[in-house]
């Protein structure tokens, strides 16, 4: 039920502040503070008499508001008189008071200028200006407006006034001059006074447009009001105005006001006031009743009247002199009051045209000062204390607010929490009871600072008290009341400890799945509390942080705690996954909170941090002991652990580690590398025992066929077995990588024995592949099987009777893949290689390695390269008194160790093969020559011995030995040795120069199946065949005619014998032979290995022309009988045609073949160069060869000082002797770009030094230099020997220093 209360009383109570003691500054030490706080403290507030002043405001503002008016229709009177303007009067009016307001200080006269010039081209929206008579006197003062002296003093007096008078003054006389002349429509004696207030009016309101667009309405808001109310008494008298045309037929239309009823049903603030103080609408209809006389409008225009006339004589009013802490503020305050008052009248006036004849005497005022107390006060209107009769009227709105919180529809910022309707009350009577801007704001942030305090507002109505307060006041608060200032500063402080308190709170809860937001505690305290100049933190903040840092780490422990609960109390029971489970906890925990928390809290807490150095720590204990105990555990159970756990541990303890390292800045509290490293040296192990099982099964399911492609052939042409060993290692490789191992020493180490067994594995994988590609370009064929099954008798009619018909080789696809896949393996090791980065893990080794390192000699290993080069005057073992000659090479032990290729039919085979064999000591190894049969048992040809000892080859420079072979003839063998070496760069290289034999071999045994036709087509028999024409080889149908190269054929003739036709005709049945098998090739093989292939056949051919020309380089002289001009002369149009045909040029001139580089290799330039010398005298020979043999000296000597001038110890020493740059060496072949830049270099070094051997070898065909060939054999022996004692006495001098640089050959220790 509503409480009744009575107001006839009510006005004369007063209520006791909520805040009736404020801290003293400057002033408030003040006597006269003292007094006024006590003269205030004595004036109560209860709710019945605040009910009763705000019930007087919702009255008073029913009486001031507009009237309502009705149309009443009556006959139009005649005119009577003209009506003349009260423009003059109301501007007079408007420019009385104390203080005109002023216009913006920016240039506005220029602004308003271009909005004057749009209205009158039409672009002003309104209808009331696009009339025409509105134009033409906006565009005359626009004239006035434009003269430079006017607007400087315009600009200068920023007043309006100054600018609505000159308009009134050229409105009026241009109206009036239209009057005279009666040169406008429309413009009569009559109305002309009604159209210059109309025209005035519209200026004004211009200027209040312009105003509010530009955005200065609210920092001119009295100019803004004073100019609205203006303009509305311009157009007072504007209904009666009336068109000229219709004056005399229309009736006029007039309205009259409605009398008021007094009804509170038409009264919304007294409403408004009802709802909020719970009282009946009949209840404040009574209180209207019975009050109406002593609340009317006349009485609060008196009132208003006098409250100022009583600041104008400092007589005492809402506030005093007492209250403020300086001067400045209270003059500022009073002359604000003094500016606004006139305005309240105004508007009063305008509601009520009759207040404006109320005015009040001397005495009156007088009176009033001398009125100091009673029951009702001083004023009606005006409460006796009236802040805290408002801020009772705020406390009671938030309360019992009805209705919900309003929503601006502009920029305007509004109190929190409120309806518009108690917005619009409080407004009103914080306008009547004079309560300044500053202080009504901070009575509103005062509430709701108790509400928040009560848990009754959130965050965000704070957030709008505090957005509400910096957009409604506008005073500086070195301006305000001391006792605002004060309030001020408990609310600020009230703030910040309870958002301070809820912080901690929220912040406690960080480790939530969903923890609460701190956007907004640090919005507030960043945006509203810091910036705010009557904030002070104190003392408090560091205390809030400790306090912070202090509970998070406690509940950062608790947390860990719940982490470790999943971990077994029984140590049996512990396992890896327990770690590696706890730190993805702890991972997640710390991206979790560096996600939702990223900045520090108040700058200086960050939870994430704060995280990691409560429980990290823990964590690394606890883990140590755990890993220790699962160690421990599984030595007593002689168990294995899992190395694909133990790997997923580390990752994940070395994540915590980078996160603790990196916030705690302390080494982490174990060596976690030592731990685990010998987990990886297993898996390494594993690997290296099952690498063989893998290429064992990647062979047995490969069918060495070429994968395709939709039903197309793929480009790469490799089978499966090569893709799927490459695919374990590639894995393996990752999964090292993946490791992320810290120990970039270890981490080398470790691949250093990866690639070991990489290189193993290709290896074994090469011997595999190629024994299988021996055995298929081995099988018999259907004719040499029927060969087998013939008598003696048919063998030696069959050899008499052979046509010399050679058919091409049948090569099988599946052996073309075999190739393939050896090139396949040598582009992928080479990525590998890059993708290892073995130079850089090399130079890890080498830098971390120690400077003196004990030499194992038991471990040592040496690689031993043996390439077995030619043989010469070997015994015939055929009928036709030549031999198939091959070289086996076997140990002490008769254990097969190397194999050559069938040399056919030759007593002077060059073989030019390689094989390594690695040995911890000296071997005896035998080479032994058979001849090839392809019916029975192959033919003993001889054997020599000879010893690989570590020692003879010191130096590590290559020799070259001539075996004197049991039998008759003799064998070349160069050998060279290098230690083997536990070194990336070295398993790389021995793993590449493997697979590029391989791929020799294999390309080997393919131009074998041609060889025999080449020599047979490039022999002495085709030579006396072009020479003798009745002599004539077998003729083979021309498949090189079909390819248009003999369109190409040179047409002159170099000298008389056979023409150019009849030399390329000889050579078209080898032509044809070679495309024949070029087509089987090109079927299967890639065009890379293609282009290899042909090469290897291109060398065959230059060996087989060398071999045609002249005997091998020998101390001996040779049977050899050398070519005759004619004959030498076909054999270089051989060479030129054989040249092109490889090169295959297209129409273009590019080639298609075999690339020109390629082709012009070192033996095409000697073979070139035998034609200078082939028929030079031998005297001319032997000084040519001195001369060549003395700069080759002179050069190799300059080079060996070159060496000898490092010191003892430097990197020319790194072995202990000076070593030679051999390209063959197993570092030089560690990756493609070192075989190809060795290589050129190699090919270089051919070009710039010259050789004297082409001239030896002819001097063997010459009997009168016998002697001069024994004695450059004994000269080269000399010098051998020489550079060999050279080389040991140097390296006895360094052995020293190659201790102390290299630590010697050893193999670097595993660990």
């Amino acid at each position: 039920m509503a409480q009744r209360w009575s107001t006839h009383d009510a006005a004369g109570y007063y209520a006791q502040p909520e805040n009736a003691a404020y801290y003293p500054q400057n002033r408030q030490n003040s006597h006269a503070s003292i007094v006024s706080a006590r003269r205030v403290a004595g004036h109560q507030a209860a709710p019945e008499h605040v009910y009763s002043h705000a019930l007087r405001i919702g009255f008073l503002n029913y009486l001031l508001q507009p009237r309502k008016r009705v149309a009443v229709t009556q006959p139009t009177p005649k005119p009577t008189s003209a009506y003349s303007s009260s423009a003059g009067a109301l501007l007079a009016e408007f420019s009385s008071g104390s203080k005109s307001a002023k216009l913006p200080k920016v240039d506005f006269v220029t602004v308003f200028q271009r909005r004057l010039e749009g209205t009158i081209i039409g672009r002003e929206p309104g209808k009331e200006y696009k009339d025409p008579l509105v134009k033409r006197t906006f565009a005359v003062f626009l004239n006035q407006l434009i003269d430079p002296e006017r607007r400087k003093v315009l600009h200068k007096s920023r007043r309006a006034e100054d600018m609505i008078l000159l308009f009134i003054s050229r409105a009026t006389n241009e109206l009036q001059l239209a009057v005279h002349s009666g040169g406008l429509v429309g413009v009569t004696k009559e109305n002309v006074g009604l159209l210059v207030d109309r025209h005035v009016a519209l200026f004004i309101r211009l200027i209040v447009l312009c105003l509010k667009d530009n955005g200065w309405a609210s920092g001119h808001s009295e100019l803004v009001n004073k100019l609205s109310t203006l303009e509305s008494r311009m157009l007072a008298h504007d209904k009666n105005l009336v068109d000229a045309q219709n004056t005399a037929q229309q009736p006029a239309e007039i309205t009259e006001e409605v009398p008021l009823s007094y009804d509170v049903r038409e009264m919304p603030y007294v409403q408004t006031v009802a709802r909020i103080f719970r009282i009946s609408l009949t209840q404040a209809q009574n209180d209207i009743n019975r009050n109406r006389q002593a609340w009317s409008d006349t009485i609060a225009m008196k009132e208003l009247k006098l409250y100022g006339a009583r600041i104008h004589a400092g007589a005492k009013a809402t506030l005093t002199a007492d209250d403020f802490d300086t001067d400045e503020g209270y003059e500022a305050w009073k002359a604000g009051e003094l500016e606004y008052i006139p305005l309240m009248q105004e508007a009063m006036v305008t509601a009520n045209p009759g207040l404006a004849s109320i005015d009040i005497n001397g005495d009156q005022v007088n009176g009033f000062q001398s009125h100091t107390d009673g029951a009702e006060g001083i004023f009606t209107f005006i409460p006796p204390n009236p802040k805290e009769y408002f801020r009772v009227l705020l406390k009671m709105c938030f309360d019992n607010h009805a209705g919900s919180a309003a929503e601006g529809e502009s920029d305007e910022l509004l109190p929190p929490v409120l309806s518009f309707e108690e917005i619009s009350l409080i407004d009103a009577c914080s306008v009547r009871w004079r309560i300044p801007a500053f202080t009504k704001g901070i009575m509103v942030l005062g509430l709701v600072r108790e509400m928040y305090a009560e848990s009754r507002a959130d965050l965000d109505t704070v957030d709008k008290a505090f957005e509400y307060i910096k957009g409604a006041v506008a005073t500086p608060w070195e301006q305000w009341t001391i006792p605002d200032q004060t309030l001020q500063r408990k609310n600020l402080s009230s703030f910040y400890d309870n958002i301070l308190r809820e912080l901690y709170h929220a912040v406690m809860q960080c480790f939530d799945l969903k923890p609460p937001s701190l956007d907004e505690y640090m919005y507030i305290l960043t945006n509203h509390l810091y910036p705010n100049p009557l904030f002070s933190a104190g003392k408090d903040l560091d205390t809030f942080i400790g306090s912070v840092k202090d509970g998070l780490k406690v509940r950062a422990e608790e947390v860990y705690s719940g982490f470790t609960k999943d971990i077994p109390e029984n140590r049996e029971e512990w396992d890896m996954y327990h770690i590696v489970e706890l730190g993805k906890k702890l991972i997640g925990l710390i991206k979790r909170l560096s996600k939702k928390f990223p900045e520090p809290i108040l700058g200086k807490v960050k939870i994430d941090f704060l995280t990691i150095e409560g429980i990290f720590p823990a964590f690394a204990e606890d883990a140590e002991n755990i890993i220790k105990g699962i160690f421990r555990s599984s030595q007593e159970k002689g168990e294995e652990l899992d190395i694909q756990d133990a790997f997923d541990m580390y990752q994940g303890l070395i994540e915590v580690r980078d996160i603790y390292s990196q916030v705690i800045k302390n080494p982490f509290p174990f060596d976690i590398e030592q731990m685990i490293q010998d987990f990886v040296w297993r898996w390494l192990s594993n690997i290296d025992v099952k690498i063989l099982e893998w290429v064992d099964n990647a062979l047995k399911g490969d069918e060495f066929k070429v994968k395709s492609e939709n039903g197309t052939m793929a480009n790469d042409r490799h089978s499966v077995s090569v893709e799927d060993i490459f695919r374990s290692f590639i894995q393996n490789i990752k999964a090292l990588k993946d490791l992320n191992w810290a120990d970039e020493y270890q981490e080398a180490k470790f691949f250093t024995a990866l690639s070991k067994s990489i290189g193993t594995g290709l290896m074994y994988y090469c011997e595999k592949v190629e024994t299988l590609f021996t055995q298929e370009m081995d099988r018999v064929t259907p004719e040499q099987e029927a060969a087998r099954n013939k008598t003696q008798k048919e063998k030696l009619l069959a050899y008499f009777n052979s046509k010399e018909k050679v058919e091409p080789f049948n090569f099988l696809p599946e052996t073309c893949v075999k190739f393939n896949n050896v090139e396949y393996a040598i582009h992928q090791l080479d990525l590998i290689e890059k993708s290892i980065n073995a130079d850089r893990c090399a130079a890890i080794i080498a830098k971390n390695t120690p400077v003196y390192q004990p030499k194992k000699q038991s471990s040592n290993k040496y690689l031993f390269t043996i390439k077995i080069v030619e043989a010469e005057d070997l015994k015939a073992c055929d009928i036709n008194g030549l031999s198939d000659p091959y070289v086996v090479l076997g140990d002490e032990y008769h254990k097969r160790l190397a194999k050559t290729r069938v040399m056919y039919s030759t007593l002077n085979p060059r073989f030019d093969e390689t094989v390594e064999i690695t040995t911890g000591g000296p071997v005896l190894l035998t080479a032994t020559i058979w001849d090839h049969d392809t019916v029975g048992e192959h033919d003993y040809v001889g054997r020599a011995p000879i010893k690989l000892d570590p020692s003879y080859f010191g130096d590590y420079e290559p020799r070259e030995y001539w075996l004197d072979l049991d039998t008759q003839g003799r064998l070349l063998l160069k050998i060279s040795m290098e230690g083997e070496r536990d070194d990336i760069q070295f398993y790389f290289g021995r793993a590449f120069r493997t697979l590029k034999r391989t791929e020799r071999d294999m390309a080997r045994q393919i131009t074998d199946k041609c060889a025999p036709f080449i020599k047979h087509c490039l022999s002495k028999q085709s030579l006396k065949s072009i020479l003798n024409p009745g002599i004539s080889i077998a003729s083979v149908s021309s498949y090189f005619s079909r390819t248009g190269f003999g369109s190409n054929r040179p047409q002159s003739v170099i000298k008389a014998g056979p023409t150019d036709d009849d030399v390329a005709n000889a050579l078209t049945p080898l032509f044809t032979y070679f495309n024949e098998n070029f087509e089987i090739l090109d079927k299967t093989l890639t065009h890379e290995a293609l282009i290899n292939v042909m090469a290897k056949l291109w060398k065959e051919v230059l060996a087989t022309i060398e071999t045609l020309m002249v005997p091998p380089l020998s101390d001996k002289p040779s049977n050899q009988k050398p070519l005759s001009n004619q004959e030498l002369d076909v054999v270089f149009k051989w060479l030129k045609f054989l040249f092109e045909f490889f090169n295959a040029p297209d129409e273009q001139g590019q080639s298609t073949g075999v690339p020109v580089d390629v082709l012009k290799s070192p033996k095409y330039h000697d073979l070139q160069s035998l034609g200078f010398f082939y028929f030079d005298s031998s005297e001319n020979l032997i000084r040519t060869s001195e001369r060549i043999a003395a700069q080759n000296a002179a050069r190799a000597a300059e080079k060996q000082k070159s060496l000898n001038l490092g010191l003892p110890g430097s990197g020319a020493l790194l072995l202990g002797v000076p070593m030679a740059k051999r390209s063959k060496s197993v570092l030089m072949n560690r990756n493609l770009g070192t075989m190809r830049k060795a290589k050129e270099e190699k090919r270089k070094e051919a070009q710039a030094e010259a050789s004297d051997d082409m001239i030896l070898r002819i001097l063997r065909m010459r009997p009168d230099a016998a002697g001069y060939l024994r004695a450059r054999s004994q000269q080269k022996e000399r010098i051998a020997a020489q550079r060999a004692a050279e080389a040991i006495v140097a390296q006895s001098i360094n052995a020293g220093a190659g201790r102390m640089t290299a630590g010697g050959m050893g193999g670097l220790g595993r660990r």
